[in-house]
C-alpha cells in the first residue's frame, strides 16, 4: 500500500505491522467467520490517512475486492471489505513507539502512553495473546465455541448491534478457567460460565488477572 503523498514511506507500512487478531487468531472460527486484521504504522499517519489510502487500493486493485464501508466516528475505526468471499474488519493504529517491539509486550508505561484510541485499537490482539499464553487450549476453544454458538442462536452475539463480540466472549469464558484453577471439561465450564455471570455485578470489568477473576462483591 503506498502512503508516498503522506510522505510515508513503504518500509514504514509493511506486512510485519499486521496482526490477526480475533475468531481465527484464536483458533474458535469457522468457514464462514470474517477475518479480523489490525494494522499498526508510524504515529504521524493519521486514522483519516490510512483509511483514504486504502480505500484508494481498494479501486485500483487488480484483486476483485469490494469495500462495504469506512467507519471513523465509532470507538475503534474500522474498514470492512470483502475478498474471495471472505470479509475482512481492518482496524489500524499509529504507533509513536519501536514497531520492532511486538505489541503484547508493551510495558505498562508503554501502554499508559498510548492514546485511548489506539489502546482500544490494539487490545483485540493483547487479549488473545493474553488469552493464549495463560489457558489450556482444548477445553477452551470447545467451550468458546459453545458459547458462541448459544449467543448466536439468542441474537446477542454482534458489537454491531450494541451486544459483546467474539473477544469478549473469549476473555469471558477464559476468566472462568483461571477462576476454576484446576483443568475441567467444557461441560464443567459452560456450567461455571452461566453460574458466575449470572450473579456478576455489571459493570465491574471482567479481567484475565488471577487476582480480579472471582465474583465481585456487592
Amino acid at each position: 500500500m503506498s502512503l508516498e503523498k503522506e510522505g510515508i514511506s513503504d518500509e514504514e507500512i509493511h506486512k510485519d505491522f499486521f496482526h490477526l487478531c480475533g475468531s481465527r487468531k484464536q483458533g474458535f472460527h469457522n468457514d464462514t467467520s470474517d477475518i479480523d486484521l489490525l494494522c499498526c504504522g508510524p504515529g504521524r499517519l493519521t486514522h483519516s490517512q490510512f483509511f483514504s489510502a486504502f480505500s484508494s487500493v481498494i479501486s485500483s486493485s487488480r484483486i476483485p475486492m469490494k469495500l462495504h464501508y469506512i467507519s471513523l466516528d465509532t470507538l475503534v475505526p474500522i474498514a470492512r471489505f470483502s475478498m474471495r468471499d471472505l470479509n475482512i474488519d481492518l482496524v489500524y493504529a499509529n504507533l509513536d513507539m519501536d514497531h520492532s517491539t511486538r505489541i503484547w509486550e508493551f510495558s505498562d508505561q508503554e501502554v499508559d502512553n498510548l492514546l485511548d484510541i489506539n489502546f482500544r485499537c490494539i487490545s483485540a490482539v493483547r487479549d488473545a495473546h493474553s488469552l493464549s499464553s495463560k489457558i489450556d487450549k482444548l477445553e477452551y476453544l470447545t467451550a468458546v465455541r459453545i458459547i458462541r454458538f448459544w449467543a448466536k442462536q439468542r441474537g446477542s452475539y454482534s458489537n454491531g448491534f450494541g451486544y459483546l463480540a467474539g473477544i469478549s466472549w473469549a476473555v469471558m469464558v477464559g476468566s472462568v478457567i483461571m477462576n476454576l484453577k484446576s483443568r475441567n471439561s467444557p461441560a464443567v465450564i459452560i456450567y461455571e460460565f452461566f453460574s458466575k455471570f449470572a450473579h456478576w455485578k455489571w459493570p465491574h470489568p471482567i479481567s484475565l488477572h488471577s487476582d480480579q477473576v472471582a465474583i465481585p462483591n456487592e
